[in-house]
């Protein structure tokens, strides 16, 4: 009943301008993925056209967030905002390029090495790729 009330503040959260975008997010994001298996295909209706909505102004926000953690050098917040940002908008390959640099500058060279993968699978000819092959290069993939 919980994640009906959490659903019903996002939606409001919607429809009320003032409170924007990002607020409709955290409300989804204490919906957890797994209750959407047995939710009502009302719920899961609702979640979906909301989370489509707010995804391309929310997926910028995560992304310009992570990537001033990043120059910050404050990876867990850079990785978490560029997860977000990767979340919302999956064919952002500079969010999964800058994720793959925030594990590997952190330290996480092997899933800084799935990053890289990853974005070469998915977008072999963006501008990043040839910076993820440099990247595979160096932690020796």
């Amino acid at each position: 009943l919980i994640y009906n009330d959490h659903l019903q503040a996002a939606a409001g959260a919607y429809l009320d301008e003032s409170q924007g975008e990002m607020a409709v997010e955290q409300y989804l994001g204490m919906i957890p993925e797994s209750y959407l298996e047995t939710a009502s295909p009302e719920f899961c209706e609702l979640y979906a056209q909301l989370k489509a909505e707010i995804g391309d102004s929310v997926a910028d926000s995560y992304y310009d967030a992570g990537l001033e953690a990043y120059r910050q050098q404050d990876y867990a917040v850079a990785i978490n905002s560029l997860e977000k940002a990767y979340m919302y908008d999956p064919d952002n390959d500079d969010a999964l390029y800058y994720l793959g640099v925030c594990y590997y500058d952190s330290g996480n060279v092997s899933t800084a090495a799935e990053k890289f993968n990853d974005l070469l699978a998915h977008f072999p000819d963006s501008a990043q790729a040839e910076k993820a092959r440099q990247r595979l290069e160096e932690i020796g993939e």
